[in-house]
């Protein structure tokens, strides 16, 4: 189950089906927090999130949100940038695209760019 979210459609219902299996098997670990996003209308695996790198003694951890395909525009993320060949995956390099979206932006459109005018 570890692997890139490439940009594609929403997972079928197997790609669903392992994903259940993935975050499962997570539930032991008490150092991380990992949740799937399934769109609730299709029932389609979209994504991920996941806090990890726990570190009680300074109050910290890790954030990491991943969606498929244009559902990052879709609620108001701007592409940053490109990490070009960022992670080598099954013998291929994958590029990593940085998304941001900032408190200004979220004020204005709450999730909803194209209805904020």
């Amino acid at each position: 189950m570890l692997r890139p979210l490439l940009h594609s459609q929403a997972s079928s219902g197997a790609e669903l089906e392992r994903a259940e299996q993935w975050y499962s098997s997570r539930a032991g670990y008490d150092n991380r927090l990992d949740l799937a996003i399934v769109e609730q209308r299709t029932n389609s695996y979209v994504g991920e999130v996941v806090l990890n790198e726990l570190d009680v003694d300074n109050r910290s951890c890790s954030f990491r949100i991943a969606l498929v395909g244009p559902l990052y525009e879709q609620v108001g993320f701007v592409h940053d940038g490109t990490k070009r060949q960022a992670l080598h995956w099954q013998g291929d390099w994958v590029d990593a695209h940085l998304m941001a979206l900032l408190a200004e932006d979220w004020s204005a459109h709450r999730g909803h760019p194209k209805l904020s005018g």
